[in-house]
């Protein structure tokens, strides 16, 4: 696989605050985040109004930006954690196995899910990738090993299908102290699916073998038919109200020339990326996420271990275990994979996360 630089975020400070930036005064805060047994899994919709998260303790993080041209700007993330068991099939038989899930809500005054879409300028004659991105949510998981595990919710990439991305990180400690460390992500990239893996979204780029800054650049799928006449697919997140021609999913997608928006004469806006369902490790952590009123509501879930080694493993069975992570946010920003000076919020401490012991059963 490809792999992408990413500058280490200087790190930010937990503070105890709501979801809307104000500080809770009825209840001490928590010192980690602790998953709360419960007897089932919860509707993954991105609401997170069922009664199982109400036994969930919140617990808050205050992430602030990584630039200072925002500061100020800080605010809190809430979290909750769940965890339960339920009977799946394996590749032999029948095992019992354990899911975590998290609800994630924060305040956002703007819902931003038109991540550089295509433009057609009729008086021009020439398309344009507009500056808009998206809203996205990074898990940072820490391993006793070189590569950590990575969790991308992207509102505009992964949230339409139901995902956020599985990947990992493989950290480059830097020789002098004084410079910045970096990181390279695998697997957060474009037109890169294999057989055996499959990422949630490719580049709608087509540069026709000219220079990037070319005026002839333009989109290189869009919808079969108009989009007035032919609807696309509708987003998989149900509990969410966005445009269908707000994506551009592959099922419905051709190549340029074989759409009629090949010589367009009026403005024509296209999305992007186009997006497919994921497959293999990109494919383990369920999703979906919710704007509503100013607040986003993601709600994440995965199973405690995956087939893959570079994934994070969780053993809630065990009294003592525990997790630690770094969270970032993106508010209408560029995605971390991207390198650039976009400012990101960030938590400056690590977050634990314990489970709630559930002593075995015997028969």
């Amino acid at each position: 696989m490809k792999t992408f630089l990413l500058i280490l975020f200087s790190i930010g400070l937990f503070i105890m605050a709501c979801s809307d930036g104000s500080i809770p005064t009825a209840t001490a805060p928590l010192q980690e985040l602790q998953a709360k047994y419960v007897d089932q899994r919860p509707v993954l919709d991105g609401i997170g109004n069922e009664a199982l998260w109400e036994e969930a303790r919140p617990y808050y993080v205050h992430v602030v930006p990584t630039e200072g041209k925002n500061k100020g700007q800080e605010f809190n993330i809430e979290f909750k954690a769940v965890w339960w068991k339920e009977w799946a099939k394996g590749a032999v038989d029948w095992d019992e196995r354990a899911y975590l899930a998290l609800l994630v809500s924060w305040p956002d005054a703007e819902k931003n899910i038109d991540k550089q879409h295509w433009e057609y300028l009729p008086d021009q004659n020439r398309w344009q990738r507009t500056k808009k991105q998206s809203d996205w949510l990074l898990f940072q998981w820490f391993a006793l090993s070189e590569r950590n595990d990575i969790w991308y919710w992207d509102a505009a990439l992964t949230n339409p299908l139901g995902y956020a991305e599985d990947q990992f990180m493989l950290i480059s400690q830097a020789e002098d102290s004084t410079q910045k460390a970096s990181l390279w992500i695998d697997g957060l990239n474009y037109l890169n699916d294999t057989d055996t893996e499959q990422n949630t979204w490719d580049l709608n780029y087509d540069d026709n073998l000219t220079p990037r800054d070319s005026t002839d650049d333009k989109p290189l799928w869009a919808w079969v038919n108009k989009v007035g006449s032919t609807p696309p697919t509708k987003p998989r997140i149900y509990s969410s109200d966005d445009p269908p021609n707000s994506f551009l999913f592959k099922s419905d997608a051709d190549f340029l020339k074989n759409t009629p928006y090949a010589d367009p004469t009026t403005h024509v806006t296209i999305p992007g990326y186009a997006l497919e369902e994921p497959k293999d490790d990109p494919a383990d952590i369920m999703a979906a996420g919710n704007w509503q009123d100013g607040q986003w509501t993601v709600e994440i879930v995965r199973s405690s271990a995956t087939k893959n080694s570079s994934d994070i493993s969780f053993s809630p069975n065990d009294r003592y275990f525990s997790q630690v992570f770094l969270v970032a946010i993106g508010n209408n920003k560029k995605s971390p994979l991207e390198v650039s000076n976009d400012s990101i919020f960030l938590s400056r401490d690590q977050v634990v996360l314990s489970f709630e012991y559930i002593p075995p059963r015997h028969n």
